[in-house]
């Protein structure tokens, strides 16, 4: 599974509304630096052993030749940037992120759900 690169503001306001309600990882990478490096490599394969369903967008932001898309994105989230780091919303909310070393596989895999979360369910009014 492939996790398509954020290049603008325009993209990422795309991407926000696609993702409105289903869960939305972007995962900030930094192609200068060797922690980002092995972060990404990690992300890479929990990508790879994803089974779950389309319940998840996953989208990459290259920090560097993506900044304004970087920024806007702490912006909006309120989550100081960091690099590498991962973020996780759902309907717009940050529900989870990390960064640097906690960037493992092992990670992605107990944050991200595998399966859409159930409908709510309703008592009914006799």
């Amino acid at each position: 599974m492939q996790s398509p690169h954020i290049a603008d503001i325009q993209e990422l306001d795309e991407v926000w509304e696609q993702a409105a309600d289903r869960h939305l990882l972007i995962f900030k990478h930094s192609t200068r630096c060797p922690t980002s490096a092995w972060a990404h490599e990690e992300y890479q394969n929990f990508l790879e052993a994803w089974e779950g369903g389309d319940h998840v967008v996953f989208r990459t932001v290259r920090v560097v030749e993506e900044r304004p898309v970087s920024q806007e994105i702490a912006r909006r989230t309120s989550i100081t940037h960091q690099s590498p780091q991962a973020l996780l919303l759902h309907r717009g909310t940050v529900i989870w992120h990390a960064s640097h070393g906690d960037l493992t596989e092992g990670a992605f895999t107990e944050a991200i759900p595998s399966k859409a979360p159930s409908a709510p369910e309703f008592a009914l009014s006799p």
